[in-house]
């Protein structure tokens, strides 16, 4: 799964935005059913609360409680809600990456509580050290967190909680 970025050259009308490809079976089923689901962005910390909402490609956000109506847009995409920057902004500042656009970025997503969980694992057209194969890395280039909010990777009870074996599971 990864996302695609799109009007790379269009700040003054929305800026970049980010369109779902190859998404899972059950991913791509549950968000189309839905309209909208609420995103969660996994960063070095754990999973973070977020303004975002992924939208299906026959709907529109026409609320920030992610209300949906018919749309005509024609792809999956993460739209912002009332986040003050894209997703890609996002991912950017949680893993310091440099400034510049993004190719595509590789995702895992799960469904959680019907929240989309989504986990970045690699940036392909940023700098070799975007790429995010582990939390040692990311721990060791980051500082730890100042809050509890961010600090659910820790939290073994969290589904997505870094164990000896990687990351949980949901089953």
């Amino acid at each position: 799964m990864h996302l695609q970025q799109t009007k790379r050259g269009s700040i003054a009308t929305g800026g970049a935005q980010y369109y779902f490809h190859d998404l899972s079976d059950p991913v791509l089923t549950y968000l189309r059913k839905q309209g909208s689901v609420r995103v969660a962005l996994v960063t070095p910390y754990g999973a973070t609360k977020s303004d975002f909402f992924a939208v299906g490609k026959d709907h529109k956000l026409v609320s920030s409680d992610g209300t949906v109506t018919t749309g005509k847009v024609g792809h999956d995409r993460i739209q912002q809600g009332e986040a003050s920057a894209s997703i890609g902004e996002a991912i950017r500042d949680w893993y310091r990456l440099n400034t510049g656009n993004f190719e595509r970025i590789d995702v895992d997503v799960q469904i959680v509580e019907d929240i989309f969980y989504v986990r970045p694992l690699r940036c392909p057209a940023a700098p070799p050290i975007a790429v995010f194969d582990g939390w040692e890395r990311s721990a060791m280039s980051h500082p730890q967190p100042d809050s509890a909010d961010h600090d659910m990777a820790h939290n073994s009870a969290h589904p997505f909680a870094k164990s000896a074996k990687g990351w949980g599971s949901l089953g």
